[in-house]
Parts: structure tokens; C-alpha cells; sequence
């Protein structure tokens, strides 16, 4: 499972970079539970490598409670930086989005063997894959909801969610 963390500063309000934050730990902390292998990159070009274990998972926790939002980075660059043989979840985590950088972010998706969900910490709908967390049931019911109509649309395959 790779997690990429928007930390541009233009992205996001105080809050939505705090939920942001929030919703990347909590895929850490699924993945890890799953024994998963897992990565952390943030657009500001932070990237803890590919690792499982505890020790793994409490740096990236770490690095989490210390990030901060900057100027530089693009989310485009961040997933074309996770390389065209992968596989895997990736999961991006980011604030407000225009809608063209949100459709080129599925097209980024596309190359390689990444399952791409976009977890947007403010309200969008353009009928993709986003997970919208200023809902009343927060961010694990909505990434319930996405995960269970992934597994429905796809008998067979299992897949995990935070709980």
C-alpha cells in the first residue's frame, strides 16, 4: 500500500490538511495491521521507501505528526514517481482540487498495475473514485463505502479497509 500525502499548502485549509493527516495514519495503520508492505511520499518530496514491520510503521506515524503543508510539488510528479511496474493500492490523500489536476490523476493511475483511490479532505464530486471526508460518518464509513462497491464489483477479491 502506498499513500501519497498532499502537503501543498494551496490544497488545503487548516482543517482539511489535520483530516488529511488523520486519514493517511489510519491507512498506515490498516496496512500495517494487514501486514502489508508500505510506503509514505508527500508531494514535497518526502518518500520512506517500501518496508513493513512495527519499527516501519511507527516512522511513518512519526513522520506524520511532524509534516507540514509547503509550496512545492505536484501530485503528478508524486505518483509518476512511484514507478509504472508497481502494484498495489495507492492511495492519495489531498485537500481541494481543480477538476482537471483530479482527471489527470486517474490518467497517472492508469500506467502500471496501481489501484488508485483519491481520498479528498473537502467536498468534490465529479462521479470518479473520491472519498470525500466532510461527511457526518467521517472518514472510515466512507472508505467502507468505496471499499465494500470495489469488492462488490469485483467478486473474489478481498479487500481491507481501516476500522
Amino acid at each position: 500500500t502506498t499513500i501519497v500525502l498532499d502537503t501543498r499548502h494551496h490544497t488545503h485549509t487548516h482543517e482539511s490538511f489535520e483530516a488529511a493527516v488523520s486519514a493517511a495514519a489510519s491507512v498506515v495503520a490498516a496496512a500495517w495491521k494487514r501486514r502489508d508492505l508500505v510506503r509514505l511520499v508527500t508531494t514535497a518530496g518526502w518518500d520512506s521507501g517500501v518496508d513493513a514491520g512495527h519499527g516501519h510503521a511507527e516512522r511513518l506515524l512519526d513522520e506524520l505528526a511532524r509534516v507540514k503543508t509547503v509550496q512545492p510539488g505536484t501530485l503528478r510528479g508524486a505518483i509518476a514517481g512511484l514507478g509504472r511496474s508497481g502494484s498495489g493500492a495507492v492511495v492519495v490523500v489531498t485537500g481541494t482540487l481543480p477538476d482537471a489536476e483530479l482527471g489527470s490523476l486517474a490518467a497517472a493511475a492508469t500506467v502500471g498495475r496501481h489501484a488508485l483511490t483519491i481520498v479528498a479532505c473537502t467536498r468534490r464530486s465529479n462521479g470518479g473514485e473520491v472519498i470525500a471526508l466532510d461527511g457526518p460518518g467521517g472518514f472510515a464509513e466512507a472508505w467502507n463505502r468505496v471499499m465494500m462497491s470495489r469488492k462488490a464489483a469485483r467478486p473474489g477479491v478481498m479487500v481491507g479497509a481501516p476500522r
